[in-house]
């Protein structure tokens, strides 16, 4: 944490807002008398300034005794309470004692005014001995994770042979080995003292992916009123051919008008990807440039049934750029905000997409590419952390068939090998 200054009248009065904001971690690092008010500084009243900061040693003695996070699932609930008390128990003795040793100096740091706030040495003491306690604690997530791997290979080693098999092939398909093995453990709980044939694996795989893929369903336009639809997502992952599909299918095949706005005019070419497709449907175009136009672009496509938005997928941290996509929608009653991942992206990625997208009130997934990915464990993982539903997997290029709803049996298949695409 960056420094902060905390102002009082008197010493008493500036040291209670430092416990008060920074609690027991503060570490004071100066405190002077200082003039504040009157003209550019002069004539002012004279009052205590504290510079303060927290203590990275206290907090990193919290990661030694994490508070357990709850599982994905509850197939992972007891994996993660085994993992929970082999950390307990390797711990080395010479790191608990040292542990202790700063708890104790934090706790005899105590004074009068200052009670439980750090002088200025025993901070610098206790820096020296941050960088050694962390060596150490990392090498015992190292050796715990060498011991979770080592029970849970021990563990597998005592299924049936289908059910190791199963376990290899989730790991395979870059299924998390936690994931695997509760998914693979509560199979062989629900299926004691019965013959594991593959049909019933199938089958009772696909009942624990759709539990932990929740299925949007096909979109619903409202009745006598326009339905909008927003895209949102990085760049490259599809938004407008997905846009292009959606507003395809509900022509063609359910005989409603639909129309378009784009506000991607920052990609070369975007616009006119859309209106391509706008033209082969016959379907109106809007492009605009500016928040301040969104409103008079819905009100030209106001006699629609489907009004789709295709959006910039220009980087999301920055937080003007966020501001600015939120003030467009400010302008209508978007039904549904649809984020789109491509399933080719490492996992690291999608996980940040979904967190600097989590700001909209997202409806639900849709997952592009599946066609083009190497493995479809990612998905799993991916979907059960996000925490949100599914709406569509995209299978290729082509416009409209290329695009099938959410149904976790696809998936199944997918991981289990029954359906290949050729790319």
């Amino acid at each position: 944490m960056k420094p902060t200054k905390f102002y009082g009248m008197n010493e008493r009065e500036a040291f209670l807002k430092v416990k008060q904001a920074l609690g027991e971690e503060a570490i004071i690092l100066e405190t002077k008398h200082v003039s504040k008010g009157g003209l550019m500084g002069f004539s002012g009243n004279s009052v205590v300034e504290i510079t303060a900061t927290t203590n990275p040693v206290k907090s990193l003695l919290k990661e030694m005794n994490p508070v357990e996070a709850p599982p994905q699932s509850k197939f992972l609930a007891k994996t993660y309470q085994n993992n929970s008390q082999l950390i307990n128990q390797s711990i080395p003795t010479s790191v608990k004692r040292k542990a202790d040793e700063l708890r104790e100096a934090l706790s005899n740091s105590t004074s009068n005014e200052t009670t439980k706030i750090i002088s200025n040495n025993q901070a610098l003491e206790l820096f020296k001995d941050k960088e050694k306690l962390e060596k150490e604690v990392n090498q015992i997530k190292n050796m715990v994770q060498e011991l979770i791997t080592q029970t849970q290979s021990e563990k597998i080693a005592s299924f049936p042979q289908e059910l190791v098999e199963l376990y290899q092939l989730l790991i395979n398909n870059d299924i998390s080995k936690e994931l695997a093995l509760g998914m693979v453990n509560k199979m062989r709980k629900d299926l004691v003292n019965t013959t594991l044939t593959q049909e019933l694996i199938n089958k009772t795989l696909n009942q624990y992916l759709g539990r932990l893929i929740p299925r949007h369903g096909p979109l619903q336009l409202s009745e006598n009123k326009t339905s909008y639809v927003a895209m949102i997502g990085a760049t490259g992952v599809g938004k407008t051919t997905t846009i292009a599909k959606l507003a395809a299918i509900h022509k063609f095949q359910f005989n409603k008008k639909v129309g378009f706005i784009t506000l991607d005019t920052y990609r070369i070419g975007a616009v006119d990807q859309l209106r391509k497709y706008a033209e082969i449907m016959d379907a109106p175009l809007e492009v605009v440039h500016a928040p301040e136009d969104f409103k008079g672009a819905i009100e030209k496509l106001k006699d629609r049934d489907l009004v789709l938005i295709d959006t910039a997928g220009r980087n999301q941290k920055s937080e003007a750029k966020r501001q600015e996509l939120e003030n467009y929608f400010r302008y209508t009653p978007i039904e549904e905000i649809y984020l789109v991942l491509s399933a080719t992206s490492n996992e690291k990625n999608i996980m940040s997409n979904i967190k600097e997208f989590s700001s909209f009130p997202i409806s639900s997934l849709i997952i592009t590419k599946i066609d083009e990915a190497v493995s479809y464990g990612p998905i799993l993982s991916i979907v059960a952390k996000a925490n949100r539903s599914v709406a569509y997997f995209t299978t290729g290029q082509e416009v409209p068939q290329d695009i099938e709803v959410s149904d976790s049996s696809k998936l199944t298949d997918l991981i289990l090998g029954q359906v290949t695409y050729d790319v």
